[in-house]
């Protein structure tokens, strides 16, 4: 009966701890496919402020023992991670990994943790490494397809209680030697130092302290049940006793005869030392692997065998060291380097059956990450720019800009509805993440419902947002495309409902050509020509006036005639009854040819002269705003040329403008906010820009700019003592705009720039600022924050393809006039009216048209035809 109770027992036993290991197993792994890749990177620290920093701090003697001392005390801290209730007793401890990773050549620094743990490890990262960046990442890849891979298992020579020697007892940095090792990988290779941790409860702690006292008591080594039954061991003791007796000096060595105490030598008492220290401090089960991978086997074998020599620098002769593993499973300590196990393959285990213990010294000394002063090796991975919170008082609704991450902790990034009618700038090189911010922006005012007009000058923009945009939406858009040469839609600057708004747009339309080609080319002689000759055919409201009637006003003299015929301003009248009058043959003969070609690219132009050929333009822009419409304008310079992309690009942001300030009539309180979107603003902006900035915010016209570099919104002007910088334009950007974003920009440029971050930033981090990172100055109820850093967020979707291009043949049917209609009435209106056009007119089921009567010599305006 007591048998069968004893064998009940034993096998209830048994199954409970089966059960036990495998729900241990279970879970590991369950750990392991659930890990966190953290990859940290440490600023460079090479600006003017840091440099200060770091000789103040040199000169109070700081050495690389000091910094490395801080990595010790984090280890120490995380070993705060360690549970002793029993749901660890059933589950097992968590464990994670350090590691030292070359990719494409650059040495990386990863830790790789339990995601339960993620908030705390980076909390404890941040609070000993304040300026660190911390990077949630995928598992990064050191193989390749067709390459070789070798490894090995890096192992204490002795007992865990006996320590290697640690950075506290080393003349220089050991990182330089473990980081000198991956110095000749190539680029195509790769390479990792793993280092496997699992916290382990105080008590591991007490045989390596008993053994440190018995050493400097002198007594020798307790034998085990093994030690004691050695035969060997016994006749090799008998044989001492024999050629050298009792009295011999190896058992007196440590015995004063006079005191009956023991002494020791310095060696040993150094021994005791390292023993002490390392007994006295937190313990890590440790598993150290290195893998790499290369073309050629022999290759591989040769970057691990480099490694591994580098851990001889932590040998200790009289206490420990560390040892490559002989006989394990490459197979075995490729996945498990992979799952990150912390367990070692059985047959590896049974070979060494001891866990090795690291201390946090002795981990520190072998993982710590780099100090600029200490380790300048050019391979690696430095954080080249800084990181600052954001405010406290940052919005917590609004348009969703991107995150600011500092110190471990995230936070979205937003703007208010009233902060973004004080305007929004941009500037940065190319590629450094403007359209990202843009469309993310863009995509979100859609969503919204947000009327918006988006002014891109290389069209990929636009090409990118049409699939975003609702489908419930589709009546809102318009789509502006001069690359559409069979339905050209209409943009006519030199049309107004009221006279301030013919003066405006005439002023704007003259701003628009000393743009173009400078005051140098048109001068006040041409400039007075130009403005008499816009308000002359301004004033016919019946026919109307475009930009390409004015060269025929001045070459064609019975229709100039015509036309001045109709004007009532008195002035302008007085312009060609007496000034025009006066002017002799050879002044003619000589300016007005000279102001014609100025006109020449667009007129002989069929793209471009039938759009702005128009006399009503295609959509009005007041109700584009009051309505909220989508206006998106491709005006891709690919297909137009750099200076038709220009003169339509500014003739849309002048009509948006003279749009804005018409809202005067409409109270403050019911204008709808309407967000203009300018990618390389510098292309369509003239001196009246300034007022945009500072007037628009009161009429809802929220402006969003965009360029490059400072040097595209200055210009040279003449003057009376020379040529000068005209800074109206920056001034007015700088001056006026309530939250401004800066990505990676030039040298020149960070100087500007330093300035409005500073003191939280410096140019050296404006120039070395990563790509989709940005620093950012934020307008918050009215108030503009410090500086701070902010990643931009991408959405990889691609949108309603499908709805996208039915949005553009909508919009085509809507807005857009057949091409034949379009010229047969340009042509008409010049005199001009060809076979070509009537073939055309017929083609389309339209009548033939006839030459226009000419107009009479007299002063009396014709009949109506």
């Amino acid at each position: 009966m007591l048998i069968s109770i004893l064998i009940a027992v034993g096998v209830a036993v048994a199954f409970f701890l089966f059960l036990w290991w495998r729900i241990r197993i279970a879970k590991n792994l369950h750990r392991s496919l659930s890990m966190v890749f953290l990859k940290v990177m440490i600023p460079i620290k090479d600006s003017k402020d840091d440099k200060e920093k770091d000789n103040e701090m040199f000169s109070t003697g700081r050495t690389f023992k000091e910094v490395t001392d801080t990595m010790t005390h984090f280890f120490e801290a995380l070993h705060g991670a360690y549970k002793d209730d029993y749901k660890y007793l059933i589950f097992g401890q968590d464990f994670f990994s350090c590691e030292y990773v070359i990719l494409d050549g650059l040495l990386h620094f990863y830790l790789v943790i339990p995601e339960a743990v993620q908030s705390m490890v980076e909390k404890q990262i941040t609070a000993f490494y304040p300026d660190a960046s911390i990077e949630t990442t995928e598992d990064y890849n050191i193989f390749r397809e067709g390459y070789k891979v070798d490894g090995m298992y890096i192992r204490l020579r002795g007992p865990s209680m006996y320590p290697v020697k640690t950075y506290q007892f080393l003349g220089t940095d050991p990182f330089n030697n473990l980081v000198n090792s991956f110095s000749k990988i190539a680029p195509d290779e790769g390479a990792a130092i793993q280092i496997m941790l699992r916290p382990l409860p105080d008590g591991w702690q007490k045989k390596g302290r008993k053994r440190a006292q018995d050493l400097f008591l002198g007594k020798e080594k307790e034998h085990t049940w093994i030690d004691k039954i050695n035969v060997f061991g016994w006749v090799a003791t008998l044989i001492r006793i024999m050629f050298q007796g009792t009295d011999s000096e190896k058992f007196t060595e440590n015995i004063d005869a006079n005191k009956g105490s023991t002494r020791t030598t310095p060696l040993m008492d150094e021994q005791v030392k390292l023993m002490e220290t390392k007994n006295v401090k937190v313990g890590f089960e440790a598993v150290i692997r290195i893998i790499a991978s290369a073309r050629a086997k022999y290759r591989a074998h040769e970057i691990v065998y480099d490694i591994k020599d580098a851990f001889a620098q932590y040998n200790a002769p009289n206490n420990n060291a560390f040892i490559k593993t002989k006989y394990f499973f490459r197979n075995t300590l490729i996945r498990d380097f992979i799952l990150r196990n912390i367990k070692r393959d059985w047959f590896q285990r049974i070979i060494h059956p001891y866990k090795m213990i690291l201390c946090s010294e002795e981990i520190s000394s072998v993982f710590h990450f780099p100090n600029i002063k200490y380790n300048r090796a050019p391979l690696i991975r430095w954080q080249e720019f800084k990181l600052a919170a954001g405010p406290t008082n940052m919005p917590r609704e609004g348009l969703l800009l991107g995150t600011n991450v500092f110190r471990g902790e995230k936070k979205d990034v937003r703007i208010l509805p009233d902060d973004r009618r004080r305007h929004f700038y941009i500037i940065g090189k190319s590629g450094t993440g403007k359209s990202t911010i843009l469309l993310g922006m863009l995509k979100q005012d859609l969503k919204d419902g947000k009327g918006l007009c988006l002014v891109d000058p290389h069209g990929d923009l636009v090409e990118a947002i049409l699939p975003h945009i609702p489908r419930s939406r589709a009546d809102d858009v318009i789509m502006f495309d001069p690359g559409d040469l069979e339905r050209p839609m209409g943009l006519n600057i030199l049309e107004g409902n009221t006279m301030d708004e013919l003066e405006y747009m005439s002023q704007e339309a003259l701003s628009i050509f000393i743009k173009m080609f400078g005051e140098e080319i048109m001068g006040p002689r041409l400039q007075h020509y130009f403005r008499n000759g816009c308000l002359t055919l301004m004033e016919d409201k019946e026919e109307g006036a475009t930009l390409i009637d004015l060269p025929r006003l001045f070459t064609d003299e019975s229709w100039q005639r015509y036309k001045a015929h109709k004007v009532k301003n008195p002035i302008v009248k007085a312009f060609w009854d007496k000034e025009m009058a006066m002017t002799g043959a050879r002044e003619k003969q000589e300016m007005i040819p000279y102001f014609s070609a100025k006109f020449g690219p667009f007129v002989t132009n069929a793209q471009i002269r039938n759009i702005i050929g128009q006399t009503k333009s295609s959509f009005d822009f007041r109700k584009v705003m009051d309505e909220g419409k989508i206006l998106l304008c491709n005006l891709s310079k690919g297909k137009l040329g750099d200076l038709n992309s220009q003169l339509l690009g500014m003739v849309m942001v002048a009509k948006i403008q003279m749009a804005a300030m018409s809202r005067v009539d409409t109270p403050e309180d019911e204008r709808r906010d309407f967000f203009l979107y300018v990618d390389e603003f510098q292309n369509f902006v003239t001196d009246s820009f300034a007022s945009i900035l500072s007037e628009a915010r009161k009429y809802r016209l929220d402006l969003v700019i965009a360029h490059q570099y400072i040097a595209q919104i200055t210009k040279m002007k003449d003057g009376g003592k020379g040529s000068h910088e005209d800074n109206t334009i920056r001034d007015a950007v700088f001056g006026n705009v309530g939250s401004m974003m800066c990505f990676r920009i030039g040298a020149q440029d960070a100087e500007y720039m330093a300035k409005e971050f500073a003191p939280v930033f410096s140019d050296q981090d404006l120039v070395n600022i990563a790509n989709y990172q940005a620093y950012i100055k934020l307008s918050i109820k009215n108030a503009t924050s410090r500086g701070f850093s902010m990643t931009t967020i991408f959405d990889p979707s691609k949108g309603d393809v499908q709805a996208a291009e039915a949005y553009r043949q909508l919009s085509r049917l809507k807005h857009a006039r057949e091409r034949p209609f379009v010229e047969r009435e340009i042509f008409r209106r010049v005199g001009a009216v060809t076979e070509a056009i009537n073939k055309a007119a017929q083609s389309i089921g339209a009548q033939p048209v006839a030459t226009p009567p000419p107009p009479p010599q007299s002063g009396t305006p014709p009949l109506a035809s």
